[in-house]
């Protein structure tokens, strides 16, 4: 990857790749023409139930629910959604949608009612998709819009069901996929995100970001990828094995190492797109060994940083010719960077093609070789913002067309990209991401507390601990163990727990102006937790 640094106005370019579709063509007539090219490969195989899918019987099952939601009326201004954790019929739900032109709005079944109810009353689905064990879940989650729910898995009695739809019928092969008004640049998928409030915003996804060139993947590639579609990655490499005609392994569980090395003999998996987490789990499994890796060709992660020791492991027990990298990216505006392995483990590495970057200080400017700031990027496909939040918009999208990515870091003399630390107040405990705002709301609500701060206390094996340095009030009789419970009580979801522990101190971290130090409050957790040990 060639990246250039254009000294006078303080931006780094990657190199230019011109896009081989039209700006015209919507993802869904690609995919379309393009699952036709390759009828008999298995495009997906579900480790679960047991099943494969072919590009025939997908192109098959994505018209007919495409044709089904055609009879219902629903069109481009409409949005449907699919809550379900992997499995078979993910894949048809999804090229219904796309064939239909229809948004998908993916939402992950493992959330919370209060937060899951935020996210789709921000869409207002018109049809959600679902596993029957989070049927009741999403009923109440909207009940207020009353959407039409379809299960994929775990049927219901009397309950519609994704099969029901996945009958011939007597016009698909006459069958055409719906051409998008705004091409390449309309919304194809919705997915989640929190921010620095802690509340979900619905992040709208153009058919050009998954046009993205797959570099990864070759048309004989078998991956493994334990992304649901509620995931970028997970989202875009479901599409890209319909565009390439490679198999795509899942199952609907979550990652563990050893089975892991079970499915990689299995189905002779080449690729692996893992979180680091992930892949410090299975460096660290007691059976992995250079002999059960070496058919693998490829191992991407990304996610959370990883150890230079589990680095240097994962090297080691894969072979010389393995491409090992780390990724870099966001939801937003999709891969941005990416490290090869044995160079520099701490850095995020170069520019990905299509990809101008800049650094810039609180002030708004542009800062030059290692300078710490915040990064900001740009890249050729639109952005369409937040759904139904211009507000949002606006801010992530400045006016110059730079999108802030809310992370600090720098870049080097050789052009590589490092990350200092995180801008935002977001952090992700076992693939779920939380505010720490919302936390620290809740502990404020305590009789007694008089200041507080949450921080992350990271392990490669759960990734952020929420760990809470709690100022109080004197006279309170409040113990750590009060704090704890009550943040459990308030917030359901385990990820959001105080993991990480709570830790009453004399005082937080602040700079002469009042404002609070969060790396300095990161170090003290970090001391309190490895003293209480």
């Amino acid at each position: 990857m060639s990246v250039t640094y254009d000294a006078n106005n303080k931006i780094w370019y990657s190199q230019s790749e011109e896009s081989i579709y039209s700006d015209t063509t919507s993802l869904g007539q690609i995919v379309f023409h393009q699952l036709q090219n390759f009828p008999k490969n298995v495009i997906q195989i579900d480790d679960t139930h047991n099943t494969q899918v072919t590009g025939q019987q997908a192109l098959s099952w994505g018209i007919r629910i495409a044709q089904h939601l055609g009879n219902l009326q629903l069109g481009e201004n409409d949005v449907v959604s699919i809550a379900a954790n992997n499995t078979t019929y993910v894949l048809p739900a999804a090229l219904g949608c796309l064939f239909n032109g229809t948004p998908i709005h993916t939402v992950n079944p493992r959330l919370d009612l209060d937060t899951i109810s935020h996210c789709l009353g921000i869409t207002k689905p018109k049809l959600i998709f679902c596993g029957g064990e989070n049927y009741e879940l999403l009923q109440k989650a909207t009940s207020s819009f009353k959407p039409l729910i379809y299960t994929l898995t775990g049927h219901i009695k009397n309950i519609s069901k994704v099969e029901d739809l996945l009958e011939v019928t007597e016009t698909e092969n006459s069958f055409r996929p719906v051409k998008l008004s705004g091409g390449f640049k309309q919304t194809v998928a919705i997915l989640c995100s929190s921010g620095t409030t802690g509340k979900p915003k619905a992040i709208c996804i153009s058919s050009a970001l998954f046009l993205f060139n797959d570099w990864l993947n070759t048309n004989d590639s078998v991956l493994y990828i334990s992304s649901g579609i509620d995931w970028i990655t997970g989202i875009f490499f479901l599409f890209s094995s319909c565009l390439r005609g490679f198999t795509r392994v899942i199952f609907s569980k979550g990652f563990e190492a050893g089975h892991f090395l079970e499915i990689l003999k299995k189905y002779h998996i080449t690729t692996a797109f893992l979180s680091s987490r992930y892949v410090a789990a299975l460096v660290q499994h007691p059976g992995v060994s250079r002999e059960a890796l070496k058919q693998l060709q490829v191992v991407a992660f990304g996610g959370s940083a990883l150890s230079e020791v589990n680095s240097e492991k994962l090297i080691e027990l894969c072979t010389e010719t393995a491409r090992i990298s780390f990724c870099y990216g966001s939801t937003e505006m999709g891969p941005i960077s990416q490290r090869l392995e044995k160079r520099k483990c701490n850095s995020v590495g170069k520019l990905f093609n299509n990809t101008q970057l800049a650094i810039i200080s609180d002030e708004g400017h542009h800062l030059g070789p290692n300078e710490v700031g915040e990064i900001v990027v740009k890249v050729p496909y639109p952005w369409i913002g937040y759904y139904g939040n211009p507000i949002e918009t606006a801010k992530a999208m400045d006016s110059n067309g730079w999108f802030h990515s809310g992370d600090l870091g720098y870049v080097d003399d050789e052009n590589d990209l490092f990350i200092v630390d995180r801008k935002k107040e977001i952090l992700k405990y076992r693939g779920l991401q939380f505010s720490t705002n919302e936390i620290e709301g809740v502990i404020a609500e305590l009789e007694g507390v008089r200041d507080v701060c949450v921080v992350s206390l990271f392990n490669e094996a759960d990734g952020d601990l929420a760990g809470a340095l709690v100022v109080l009030s004197e006279g309170s009789t409040l113990k750590e163990k009060d704090v704890v419970e009550y943040v459990k009580k308030r917030l359901v979801s385990p990820h959001k727990h105080l993991n990480g522990g709570a830790y009453f101190v004399d005082k937080l971290p602040q700079n002469q102006n009042g404002k609070l130090i969060k790396k300095e409050a990161s170090k003290l957790l970090k001391r309190l937790a490895l003293n209480q040990n």
